[in-house]
């Protein structure tokens, strides 16, 4: 017997019975949902862009292409997911994202063995921890915040402007 004519015979009891204003309403809803032709999946999320998930997705695919310039592209809607799961499930920030994705890539074991964001999702932890021990990529990374720094500041300019009025 299939669920729907379960259901269908629930329904008749219900209706017979005094528990119809009770489980009246579940039943009707349950059979409708099983009876329904035109039930569809979840869409799937469509990130555009803009999204951060799409922006560090498109940046490891970016750094493979360069290595190994014959990959195929992927499913970058589905690379979204697993950055996703990382941002929003286990709340990684995107600069540290992006940096776990620079470091992975040109590591000589590590660039092998993260060529998806599943695979990076999956070694997140491990990636972070062995990247903060490469103290030559962390200290290119420490100079590369400071120039920034540098350059959102003042010039020597504004600060001889601001002297001499």
């Amino acid at each position: 017997m299939t669920n729907v004519k379960k259901l269908e015979k629930l329904r008749e009891v219900l209706a017979d019975s005094d528990h119809w204003p009770m489980y009246g309403d579940i039943c009707m809803r349950l059979v409708g949902i099983i009876d329904s032709p035109h039930t569809k999946p979840k869409k799937q999320t469509e990130w555009d862009s803009n999204s951060e998930e799409l922006k560090l997705s498109s940046l490891l695919f970016s750094l493979i292409k360069e290595r190994k310039p014959q990959w195929k592209c992927p499913d970058l809607q589905k690379w979204c997911k697993y950055i996703n799961d990382l941002l929003r499930i286990e709340h990684r920030c995107p600069k540290r994202i992006a940096m776990v994705i620079r470091w992975c890539q040109q590591d000589t074991f590590w660039q092998s063995n993260i060529l998806s964001t599943e695979k990076l999702r999956k070694q997140f932890d491990r990636l972070e921890d062995v990247m903060s021990k490469d103290t030559t990529f962390m200290s290119k990374e420490k100079l590369k915040q400071r120039q920034v720094q540098i350059s959102k500041g003042p010039t020597m300019r504004d600060l001889l402007k601001d002297q001499h009025g």
